[in-house]
């Protein structure tokens, strides 16, 4: 069954499989298909159905997960890298390189001025659920009152013995979303807009 369903995919064989027990390259990863098929089909894509403009009106009509946070807080907002899809791909050493914004937090020169963090400065970043270390680095791409933390690293591989964590690559922002915050256009738990707060590790320093 195996070799039927590869060999209708036309470009492997089963004993190909076989002969590469660490996976089988297909060539240097390229981006921008998705948009290229649709610009040949002429299709579009509606980046604003009504459900999403109706919470959108009901949020800047005075929703408190859109505006500026409360003093002393900042919100946490996701962003994807080319090289790192979920984190099940860092799960393997080796199957990904490591990734220098893994570890960090990305916030405003202005909020880091007023929270006295200096770029490379381990934080503690905590949520009302959870929370974890990063290293702040300071940009003036990101909005004053956000801070960025890179989505899908922080997964960790334990020893089955001892249940000792042996592996880890960047940190889990998963842990300051909270599971009773759920998002009411997909159901699932509202990933940004995350309150937090940013203290220095001294002993990190």
């Amino acid at each position: 069954m195996a070799a039927g369903m590869i060999a209708r995919a036309g470009s492997i064989t089963l004993d190909d499989v076989r002969a590469a027990p660490h996976g089988l390259l297909y060539g240097e990863r390229t981006m921008g298909h998705f948009i290229d098929f649709f610009r040949k089909e002429g299709r579009t894509i509606q980046l604003c159905p009504p459900k999403l403009a109706d919470e959108l009106r009901a949020a800047l009509a005075g929703d408190a997960l859109i505006g500026k946070p409360p003093a002393g807080h900042l919100r946490i907002i996701s962003r994807r890298r080319n090289g790192m899809m979920n984190a099940s791909l860092a799960e393997t050493s080796g199957s990904v390189g490591q990734d220098d914004t893994a570890e960090t937090i990305e916030l405003n020169r202005v909020d880091a001025q007023a929270a006295v963090i200096a770029e490379g400065d381990w934080l503690d970043v905590r949520s009302d659920t959870g929370g974890l270390r990063a290293r702040a680095t300071i940009s003036d791409a990101v909005r004053a009152g956000t801070a960025v933390l890179v989505q899908g690293w922080g997964s960790p591989l334990f020893d089955p013995a001892t249940s000792a964590e042996v592996f880890r690559r960047g940190q889990d922002r998963n842990k300051l979303v909270s599971d009773l915050d759920i998002d009411p256009l997909s159901a699932a738990p509202r990933l940004n807009g995350t309150l937090v707060t940013l203290t220095p590790l001294m002993e990190m320093q």
